[in-house]
Formats: structure tokens, C-alpha cells, sequence
């Protein structure tokens, strides 16, 4: 089977909704709160937990009532609670600490096994800025202190926001760059420290938007585990070391995080966050002013080597949201900008060496090892460029949406001949190997060994372009990669991108969830580590998250669950429809193993996508097992 494996990034490209009508502020009533004596440090944390990650909120604020009472470091929380409950995935109607289940807004001091109710806010829109003004407003004015952090705790979409609300008066709302830094604004002096507990929300437009109101900020390019930052060791750190700065709270984030994951060996190997300067903003901002003022000019002239660039720099995908959902990493789009359009060498230099500046740490596991820390969007194509975006970073860096407006209009003058040979099949018996040629092989973003039955692709797995030539090469032994629970039945895999490290590989697979008391199917991405040298080995299921309308939730799969995967009509006009399913029945035996493909009449062959995204294939009829 498959032996040559490679990291994809596949496009997918998307809008959010309109902007809501813009709100009255809302008033604080601070006479109602009592003031606390001044401290060192008051953590601010704001938990939008009226949605799916409402039960994994709650854990983090239990966590919190587990520290020690310090008068140095007071800990004021708002925590806003769906009226949903453990019916429905991911809610809880559980009490936390002394508190019972409440379904709206409250007010909380934090204290040793004790939440204390300072005002009940009602239903209110946590992706509502003046939400979150009157929070801070609230803890400046009642809870002083020399240094202030900020938590904010909940799903994150990248430039597309943070802390979405089941309530909100409009669809999938959340807290965009610019109505943070609305909230942030109202603030008397910049945070010490600003934690986004969320997905993908070290972003150059997120940072932007928020470092001149916090010195240092602690964010993740990637997806976060369910569980989130750990609180309970870092802020013990905090207690013992109470003089400490934002900075050194960073540093014992990352600490926490790195090892609250050290037993889980597969969940460490992705993880990725970031400790990031706020006070450098203003330095990476006009050097990225200055490379986004040369691109612009060069946008069709260079459109193909720009467009290479922008391929083989990794993303990072915004689950859920359609088109235009990654983003780049900044690193290494800078890299290789600058290896691939020399004119450029300066400008993308001096962005590299502020980069540098603003990243003061990370911790990284062995698959993102080469994040730089921050990422940008960068859409590929001009369909991908959508209004809502340029309309936001337009507030930001419009030197860069000017460029990406030239360059994604200038796409359509290019001509891009990749082209893909007829597959030739070899061999007889065991094994039939297979080749085809790629007419421009730099032009090609991803290839794959596709398995066809009935025009439809029902097995297709990463297959590398030889290096140094312009040919794809597998062979078919009868077996592919599939999905199986245990030694029970098998069902082919299509796995959408695989990432590579040291010998080892993670891969991602794009499925089709039905649960099983029934409704809708719904998408979830099915994570597995693989041994690159010993591919027969079964792979455990490592994680499975699920897309939503607000970002990605950790998913447990049950005893008669199923899943399918959506299955690719090769005819012209063709769609993508469920396949086969897999019903499963011990969930904790999930893995992905090589497994007999089915006797029958089968087509194989290669389907590769260019830079421009467009699909080629070639394939050749398959008798199998008959």
C-alpha cells in the first residue's frame, strides 16, 4: 500500500455574517460590588459558556476554586450559562463549587472552594463588546490592582473572533479583532497579560488589534485541547511569586500547558502556543506596512511564485466556517516569499526580525516544531477574499487587503498548465504499481492515490511527487489504510492531509458523524498518529473534534455512533454524497489499520490540486479480487 506521505493544506475558504446593529453602552452599577483591597494582581476572566463548550468552562472555573485564597491576586470571573442541558452535547446542568445550575449571566468573586455571587447580569450577548467593557469597568473600579490580566475562555476563530453566544441576537456572533479592542479601549492602563483561551487566535490581525492594550499576550496558532490552558499551576506560580510580571505569567502558562499534556504523549505532539511581546506591535506593524507595499505592484508579475509561497507555508484550518477558513503561518510564508522573489529579501527580512521580537517563547510538540508563532490569512483566490475580512483588516494593516485585492484579482490572468499524464498499471497477481507525470510538478499543492468504484472515490490517501522528478508513483497490494473498530468490519479511508515528523505522521481524516439516538450528520475530523516504516501497525484514534458554526469542540465518540465519509462523484457536474458507514461498537478500539479491499471492478489513479485549486485526476480500470 501507500508508502510516501505528505503534508497537504487544503482550502477551504469562507464569510461570517454582517455586523449586528451597533448597541447602546451598558451602564455599571459598581456601588453594588464591594471594592477589594488593592493587590498585586487581579485575573479577569470571562467565560462565554453559552454554547457547546459550556461543561469544559465549567471545569476550567472549578479549577480555579481550587487555589489557595491569596489577598494578592484576587480572581473576578463573569460566567454566562446556557439554559440547555446534558441532553445536548457538551452543556451540563451540574452545580460548581457551592453555586447550583444557573442559565444566565453571574458575576463571580473566585475564593478557595467557594464561588461568591456579586450580581446577577441576566441573558445577556457575550459577543457583545460592551459585554465585556463593563466587565473591566467593573474590575478596575472594585478590584484594584498594580497588574491586571485578562481570560478570555471559549471557542476561537482566528481574525473571524472569539467567545461565541447561543444567545446572541445574530447567528454564530463573536468577538472580532476590532470590537475587542472596542472593549480593551476602555481600559485605563494596558493588561499586564492577555490570555486567549481559544483555537487559532495568535493571528497578526488578532495581535494587532490588542497589543497596544497588553503588554504580553498568550494565544495558540492552532486547535487548543478541550481542556484549555491550565490554570491551577500557573497561577499557583503567580501566588508564590506575586510581583511577578505578565511576562513571567506567560512563561508559566506555557509551563502548564506543555505539562499538563506531558502524559498524553499523541496530544503534546500538536501542541503549539505562544507567549507573545504586546509592547513590539508597533515595529512588526510598519515593517509588515512596507512588505505589503512592495507585494502589491509585484501581485501579477509574481503571482505563480507568490501563489507557491503561500503553498507550501503550513495552515491552519478554521473549522466550520466555509470558505476562506485558514490561515498561514507567518514564518514560514516569510521564508519562502523571500527564497522564491528575491526582489523581496529586504522587506521580508526586516518582518522576520520583528517576528523574532514579538515571539518571546513557545512550546511546540514535534508536529509543529516549525510554527512561528503567529499567522495571517492570506485567501487564495479572489472568490476566497471576503468582504467581511477585508472590512476588518482594512482597520488594521489595509496595506496588506490592497495586496491581497491586486493579487487575487490578478489570478485570473495567470495561466497555470499543470497537467497530469494517463496512469499507467503494472504488474499482475499481489500487486499492480502505478505512475503518472505531472506536467509542472511546483504547480501542484497536493496529490493523492485515488480508488474509484462507480465514478465515485471511495479510498483516496497522500501520495508524494518523487523528488527531483515530475512523477506520482504507488502500487496496490489489496489492501488500503481503512477505519475499523477493532478486528470488526473495515471501511476505507479518505484522508484529507497527513503532517510529518521524525518518522512518525498525523493523519487527518474529514467524516461524516451520526449519533446514535439519530439526527442530522454532522462534520467531524478524525485525528490518527501513523508509523511511517510500518504502516500495517494500527494507529489508536487520537482525537475527534467537531466543526461548528462557532469553532471546534472535542467530540467523544459512543457505542453505536457511526461514520461515513462524503464520497466524490469524478463525472462532470458530480457531488459529494455519504458513503458506506461504519457503525461503531467499542469506541476505545477505533483505529486506523490497513484492511482487504472488497473484490470488485474498481478504477485507480492519481487526483492532484494546483495552486489555483483546481482538481485533475487520471485513472485506469482495476479488476480486483475476482
Amino acid at each position: 500500500m501507500l508508502r510516501r506521505l505528505l503534508v497537504l493544506g487544503l482550502l477551504l475558504a469562507g464569510c461570517v455574517s454582517s455586523p449586528p446593529p451597533a448597541q447602546p453602552p451598558v451602564t455599571v452599577s459598581p456601588t453594588q460590588i464591594p471594592s477589594k483591597a488593592k493587590g498585586e494582581w487581579t485575573l479577569v476572566f470571562y467565560f462565554a459558556a453559552d454554547n457547546d463548550l459550556e461543561d469544559v468552562e465549567l471545569n476550567d472555573l472549578e479549577e480555579l476554586t481550587h487555589l489557595a485564597d491569596d489577598p494578592q491576586v484576587h480572581i473576578l470571573a463573569l460566567v454566562d450559562r446556557s439554559p440547555l442541558g446534558e441532553d445536548n452535547e457538551g452543556y451540563s446542568n451540574r452545580a460548581v463549587a457551592n453555586l447550583a445550575n444557573w442559565s444566565h449571566a453571574k458575576l463571580l468573586d473566585v475564593q478557595h472552594d467557594k464561588l461568591t455571587e456579586l450580581e446577577d447580569w441576566g441573558r445577556l450577548n457575550m459577543a457583545d463588546p460592551q459585554t465585556l467593557r463593563r466587565l473591566l469597568s467593573v474590575a478596575q473600579e472594585r478590584y484594584p490592582a498594580n497588574r491586571y490580566g485578562l481570560f478570555l475562555v471559549d471557542h476561537g476563530q482566528g481574525w473571524q473572533g472569539i467567545c461565541g453566544d447561543d444567545g446572541a441576537p445574530r447567528a454564530h456572533d463573536a468577538l472580532d479583532p476590532s470590537e475587542l479592542q472596542t472593549a480593551l479601549k476602555s481600559l485605563a492602563a494596558p493588561l499586564d497579560l492577555l490570555g486567549l483561551d481559544a483555537c487559532l487566535m495568535s493571528s497578526l490581525e488578532v495581535y494587532l488589534a490588542c497589543a497596544p492594550y497588553a503588554h504580553s499576550l498568550v494565544a495558540s496558532q492552532d486547535s487548543l485541547p478541550g481542556q484549555g490552558l491550565d490554570y491551577l499551576q500557573a497561577i499557583q506560580q503567580l501566588q508564590g511569586k506575586p510581583k511577578s510580571d505578565g511576562v513571567q505569567l506567560g512563561r508559566w502558562f506555557l509551563q502548564a500547558h506543555r505539562s499538563s499534556l506531558k502524559s498524553d504523549e499523541q496530544e503534546s505532539a500538536r501542541l503549539q502556543l505562544a507567549l507573545l511581546d504586546g509592547r513590539n506591535y508597533a515595529d512588526l506593524s510598519t515593517s509588515w506596512k512596507e512588505l505589503s507595499e512592495a507585494l502589491k505592484p509585484l501581485a501579477q508579475k509574481e503571482w505563480l511564485a507568490l501563489a507557491k509561497a503561500r503553498a507550501a507555508a503550513q495552515s491552519f484550518q478554521i473549522e466550520g466556517v466555509g470558505v476562506g477558513g485558514e490561515v498561514e503561518d507567518m514564518g514560514q510564508l516569510l521564508q519562502q516569499i523571500r527564497q522564491r522573489v528575491p526582489a523581496l529579501s529586504k522587506q521580508t527580512v526586516q518582518v522576520e526580525e520583528q517576528l523574532e521580537r514579538v515571539v518571546i517563547e513557545q512550546v511546540r510538540g514535534r508536529f509543529r516544531q516549525s510554527c512561528s508563532g503567529l499567522s495571517v490569512c492570506f485567501p487564495a483566490l479572489a472568490e476566497n477574499l471576503s468582504q467581511e475580512y477585508r472590512t476588518l483588516a482594512e482597520g488594521f494593516m489595509p496595506e496588506w487587503v490592497a495586496f491581497l485585492k491586486a493579487y487575487t484579482a490578478a489570478e485570473r490572468h495567470v495561466k497555470v498548465a499543470s497537467s497530469l499524464s494517463p496512469v499507467t498499471l503494472s504488474g499482475g497477481g499481489g500487486r499492480m504499481d502505478l505512475q503518472a507525470r505531472l506536467g509542472k510538478p511546483d504547480e501542484v499543492v497536493a496529490s493523492y492515490t485515488i480508488l474509484v468504484r462507480d465514478h465515485r472515490v471511495v479510498g483516496q490517501m497522500t501520495c508524494a511527487v518523487e523528488p527531483g522528478e515530475n512523477l506520482l508513483s504507488d502500487y496496490f497490494d489489496g489492501k488500503w489504510l481503512a477505519l475499523r473498530d477493532g478486528k470488526g468490519p473495515a471501511l476505507m479511508a479518505q484522508l484529507d492531509s497527513v503532517e510529518l515528523s521524525e518518522g512518525s505522521a498525523l493523519a487527518r481524516l474529514s467524516c461524516q458523524l451520526t449519533r446514535a439516538g439519530g439526527g442530522a450528520p454532522q462534520p467531524v475530523q478524525l485525528y490518527f498518529p501513523l508509523v511511517l516504516d510500518d504502516l500495517a501497525r494500527p494507529a489508536p484514534l487520537l482525537s475527534v473534534s467537531r466543526s461548528g458554526g462557532l469553532g471546534v469542540t472535542e467530540v467523544q465518540l459512543k457505542a453505536g455512533d457511526q461514520l461515513s465519509f462524503l464520497e466524490r462523484d469524478l463525472r462532470p457536474g458530480g457531488h459529494q454524497d455519504r458513503g458506506s458507514a461504519l457503525k461503531i461498537e467499542h469506541p476505545d478500539r477505533l483505529q486506523l489499520s490497513l484492511a482487504p479491499v472488497p473484490a470488485g471492478d474498481y478504477e485507480l489513479g492519481f487526483l492532484v490540486l494546483d495552486v489555483q485549486g483546481r482538481s485533475h485526476w487520471q485513472t485506469r480500470p482495476l479488476l480486483w479480487g475476482k
